[in-house]
């Protein structure tokens, strides 16, 4: 049996039915037509206390199967009156049987004939309870027809046919209000839907505002439903919704309203019940269901119910019918967390939005057009974020969407930067994309306070800091947040007169927002992601580099007897500070001697300074050794450090010790003797504690005979001598140093080599190898490079051949044997390189020392300088100095406008070397090419000689492109 609820026609009507009869109450009963499903409806009007003589139709199925009704079966009458008992009277009412008579009455001739359709789903019978006082006789209704004929026995306008009309006329309505409420009750409950709670919820809402009449919502849900749908399937699980939409119905009041609202949830509206008696209810309720056998007793379900009440007791009544719903949810979401429970809200639970939220409130709701237009907007924004990565892709499409759907004034997307809010993405209506770059101090404050406290905030005002916004606004502040962190906020402003987001289309964005946050939190997480595994390429790529140097720098390879020897004395030697002299012919490895031993010692975690004696030209070795201080000398305008004092704490290493000039070695003496250092243009000694080792080729104590070397610094150095032994007095160490570099080369070049033929194993332990194991790196080098296979035959080796074969020499051109050199006659720095591939050499390697992240270009940088300086040592005449230099004195105004004034130790490092060549330098009016250009193909040289013909290294030293690199060299090519 349903109950319908009173329409404002329906009511208006019923009022005029009991004015018309002077009724005290009235009460319909409508019985479905033959065929049609569904119970009774009944609906009541008037006087509550009157209505209580309605028993017999409240209890409509006994009613319709007692004696009255059989009686009038056969009656065919459109309208039949029965005399009251007790103060009831009955009139019946055959709805199809009325309309059939009325297209039967005839007309006035000045009209046409009226027509009505038969409707074929007209109800079978309607009952009119009139309730009266007891004793009381209605003289209308005695008045009515006892027969068929015309509706009104007494003449058109009389009492009797009005009532006749207003009956039927109520009877219509009835089933018009039975048909709409059909169309909306859900097909499978045979419950009212969504819409229709809705309406009854603001309906109530409203009573509650103007009468204070209490009321509660219930949430219904069985736990784990799901669970159902997939043991017994679909049909089951509809069935098993049908029965408890049934138990809930008869475990609550005929005044009681339930819906199902979605999904397995079902919502029950309680009027004039407030919390602690509807907490009561809902313990009952619940107690039933779960008690209750569904699907013919063979599943129980667990139950939660949150309850949310409206009542004047209240300290902090809901503001409106969303929030109640908001609220029930909110307990119904935290009694399923608590195993299924009846719980009321209440304001502690205001923090647990995280327990349960309407997730179908405000996306879906009555209006089927919004409902379809949110449906579509979501479905558009969900498929872009899950095919999409491009954070800018998607927020244009977004803020594009929302300003077509809801055509906001103003609208922005804003994150938080440095503390001050900044536009990501923003439009103005009718501006297009990017018209709105900047908010106003109003709606800044209204968005960072919506991001701070991370809700949903609305403001409305006047005018503003900007003069465009001269009208009222309303500003909305959505955050956009992923995982508890606020990415961003969305900004929406209304002007002029601004019709008002409802609440529905505020939970709608935030549903948008959450997608648009899951977007953005996905987009910094892949970000997140690929630097983390940059910086992890970058630091395996530091760790290799670093792990390829140590063994390509430090590593010692032997097994001869011999080399654990030397290793056993420098184990013995490497603790102490004493000065040690390693002796060797070119190539046997001294530099790795020293390292080792500093790996040894305690220094090991300083620095290791190198100076290359036979790379330093004579009069510039004064000034890198020992530095010098400022106004040293022309140009010298900063104190600059010398080498020794940079190994301050650490080790030095004097190689080729034997090239120091005559002249300088009294000053190299008292460094050695009491590590005391005077730079030039200073008088005041500087102390510096350092570990001394030499290296040299050369046999000093000849050099001594000769006078070529100091005695005594010869003895201050020669306090430990260790000899390093040539590569033939050690032939066991031969196959493990090829054997090393093949498998270095073979990994740096990306070859297939893996090993060598025993052929070429054998002539490798047979050569006499005079250039020592620089020699055999260099052929293993070469032969990874020209080999295709995957072993090293003799033919690659080309052990013997006095200049190394081009890769591109004709077959069968016979190289020639020769001798190995003496000893005496290996020795490096014995022939002079000329001053300008000298000082080119210089500056290679003085830029070589500074670390590749601060290393600028070296030929911009060195060509910079020479023009600095060539106009400095023409006193500032620009004539002079182009002319100095060889080139026009246009290029030279172009090149000084263009260069860079570096003002670091290392340029001025650089300008003393240039300095000194500018002084030796031939004039360039001799010459055939400038000045810059010569010492530009010289440094060309330099860095191929360096880098072994590795063009992209090379070219990022100097600093140009690859194409740039090939064109010098083929231009230093031509030039020799």
């Amino acid at each position: 049996m349903a109950i319908l609820q009173t329409s404002p026609i329906l009511h208006a009507a019923c009022l005029a039915l009991l004015r018309v009869t002077g009724a005290r109450g009235v009460v319909l009963l409508m019985v479905p037509a033959e065929g049609e499903e569904g119970e009774p409806l009944i609906l009541r009007e008037g006087d509550p206390q009157a209505l209580e003589m309605a028993v017999p139709l409240s209890r409509a199925k006994e009613f319709l199967r007692g004696p009255t009704a059989k009686r009038l079966k056969d009656d065919l009458s459109p309208l039949r009156v029965l005399p009251g008992n007790g103060g009831l009277h009955l009139v019946r009412v055959l709805p199809d049987r009325f309309l059939q008579l009325l297209e039967q009455q005839p007309s006035d001739d000045s009209h046409e004939r009226r027509t009505l359709p038969v409707r074929r789903a007209m109800p079978e019978t309607v009952w009119i309870g009139l309730c009266f006082a007891e004793g009381e006789s209605p003289p209308l209704l005695d008045r009515l027809p006892k027969s068929e004929g015309w509706l009104g026995g007494e003449g058109v306008g009389s009492d009797a046919e009005w009532f006749a009309w207003l009956a039927n006329l109520v009877t219509l309505l009835v089933w018009q209000g039975d048909q709409i409420s059909r169309l909306m009750r859900d097909p499978i409950s045979r419950l009212p839907g969504r819409s229709e709670f809705q309406a009854v919820l603001a309906a109530l809402d409203r009573r509650f505002r103007q009468t204070g009449d209490a009321f509660t919502l219930l949430l219904i849900n069985p736990d784990d439903y799901a669970s159902l749908n997939q043991r017994f399937g679909r049909e089951a699980g509809d069935q098993g919704l049908r029965e408890i939409a049934a138990e809930i119905q008869r475990r609550l009041r005929r005044t009681d309203r339930v819906f199902r609202y979605g999904g397995a949830m079902f919502a029950a509206l309680l009027p004039g019940t407030g919390r602690q008696q509807a907490e009561t209810v809902a313990r009952k309720v619940r107690a039933a269901l779960v008690e209750h056998p569904f699907l013919d007793g063979s599943v129980r379900l667990g139950f939660s119910i949150g309850l949310s009440s409206c009542e004047r007791a209240m300290e902090t009544p809901p503001q409106d019918p969303p929030e109640v719903v908001r609220r029930a949810d909110q307990a119904l979401g935290l009694a399923r967390v608590r195993g299924g429970a009846v719980l009321c809200w209440k304001p502690d639970l205001a923090s647990s939005d995280d327990v349960g939220r309407d997730r179908l409130q405000g996306i879906f709701n009555a209006d089927v057009v919004k409902d379809y237009r949110n449906m579509q907007l979501l479905w558009d924004l969900v498929a872009l974020v899950s095919t999409h990565t491009d954070t800018d892709r998607i927020l244009r499409h977004f803020l594009d969407r929302i300003q077509q759907t809801f055509g906001p004034a103003r609208l922005a997307v804003c994150r938080l930067e440095e503390r001050r809010i900044e536009v990501v993405a923003g439009c103005r209506q009718g501006g297009g994309e990017g018209s709105l770059s900047e908010l106003t101090a109003e709606e800044s404050m209204l968005v960072g306070r919506a991001m701070e406290e991370g809700r949903t905030l609305r403001r409305s005002w006047k005018g503003g800091d900007d003069p465009s916004l001269a009208g009222e606004r309303i500003g909305y502040a959505l955050p956009i947040v992923a995982r508890e962190r606020v990415l961003g906020c969305l900004y929406l402003a209304e002007e002029g007169e601004p019709t008002g987001l409802d609440s529905s289309d505020l939970v709608f964005l935030r549903a948008l927002t959450d997608q648009v946050a899951l977007a953005l939190d996905r987009a910094d997480l892949v970000q997140r992601a690929q630097q983390r595994q940059e910086q992890e390429k970058r630091k395996l790529r530091a760790e290799l580099r670093g792990l390829r140097e140590v063994v390509q720098e430090s590593r010692l390879i032997y097994r001869s007897a011999a080399m654990e020897a030397l290793l056993a004395t420098l184990r013995q030697i490497a603790p102490t500070d004493a000065t040690v002299l390693i002796n060797g012919e070119s190539g046997t490895g001294k530099e790795m001697l020293a390292r080792t031993l500093h790996e040894l010692s305690d220094r090991r975690d300083r620095p290791m300074v190198v100076v290359d004696c036979g790379a330093i030209a004579h009069s510039l070795m004064e000034r890198e050794l020992f530095g010098h201080e400022r106004g040293a000398y022309t140009g010298a305008d900063r104190r600059v450090a010398g080498r020794l004092e940079e190994a301050r704490g650490g080790t030095l290493l004097l190689d080729e010790i034997g090239e120091v000039p005559l002249e300088l070695q009294p000053k190299l003496l008292r460094f050695v003797q009491e590590k005391e250092i005077v730079p030039v243009g200073s008088s005041r000694p500087i102390r510096v504690d350092v570990r001394i080792l030499a290296a040299t080729n050369r046999d000093l104590w000849e050099e001594v005979k000769a006078g070529r070397f100091r005695e005594d610094l010869f003895y201050r150095l020669n306090v430990i001598s260790v000899v390093s032994p040539p590569l033939r007095e050690r032939p066991d160490d031969i196959l493990p140093l090829a054997r090393h570099f093949l498998e270095r080369y073979s990994l740096q070049y990306h070859k297939p080599v893996r090993r060598f033929t025993p052929g070429a194993e054998r002539r490798m332990r047979a050569y006499e190898w005079p250039g020592n194991v620089r020699e055999l790196q260099n052929r293993i080098l070469s032969a990874v490079v020209i080999c295709s296979g995957e072993e090293i035959g003799e033919a690659e080796l080309r052990l013997g051949i006095s200049r190394p074969e081009s890769v591109c020499s004709p077959r069968g051109s016979a190289p020639a044997e020769i001798a190995p050199p003496a000893v005496e006659e290996i020795r490096g720095g014995d022939q002079a390189s000329p001053p300008l591939e000298e000082v080119a050499r210089h500056l290679l390697e003085r830029m070589l020392q500074l670390p590749p992240a601060v290393r600028p270009p070296l030929e911009r940088r060195v060509t910079d300088l020479l023009f600095r300086l060539a106009l400095k040592r023409s006193g500032g005449v620009l004539r002079r100095a182009a002319a100095s230099l060889g080139v026009p004195e246009t290029t030279f105004r172009r090149r000084m406008r263009g260069g860079e004034q570096g003002d670091s130790a290392e340029d001025a490092r650089l300008e003393e070397i240039l300095e000194e060549f500018l002084g030796t330098a031939p004039s360039p009016i001799d010459s055939s090419m400038s000045l810059p250009l010569r010492l530009r193909y010289a440094l060309l040289r330099a860095v191929d000689a360096r880098y072994g013909g590795r063009v992209a290294d090379g070219a990022a030293l100097l600093g140009v492109s690859l194409a740039t690199y090939r064109k010098w060299r083929a231009e230093a090519d031509s030039a020799r």
